[in-house]
């Protein structure tokens, strides 16, 4: 479900991933901060239970480098147990400008404080 929140999109994921469900969450969120011209994202995954593969980390990860507008900043807040970093090295290292949180408040704090002009994310 994407909902727009006061200046971000918020993505919210729910139940067991597959990966067929996490590239089209990430294909309608692409979709949404272009057509709504709004680049700020935040994903919202702590409803997904482990396990998430590596190979599915992958797949999403570089999806997201190829498709999304170098404008937007994705933000994620998961659940501990579900972050190793993989999916976010593997963004990051293609370009995107992703983070991987376990705090919403923290990722928020990050996500307003990148620049959405296609700056890479530290």
């Amino acid at each position: 479900m994407i909902s727009e929140e006061d200046g971000y999109l918020r993505l919210t994921l729910s139940g067991p991933s597959t990966r067929g469900g996490l590239v089209r969450a990430l294909t309608d969120v692409v979709a949404a901060t272009k057509s709504r011209q709004i680049w700020r994202v935040l994903c919202d995954a702590t409803a997904v239970p482990p396990p998430v593969s590596t190979s599915d980390k992958y797949e999403v990860g570089t999806k997201l480098a190829r498709t999304a507008d170098r404008r937007m900043v994705f933000a994620v807040v998961a659940r501990s147990e579900l972050i190793d970093h993989f999916f976010e090295t593997v963004a990051r290292d293609r370009g995107a400008s992703v983070r991987v949180f376990v705090n919403e408040t923290t990722a928020l704090q990050w996500l307003f404080s990148r620049s959405s002009s296609g700056a890479s994310a530290v």
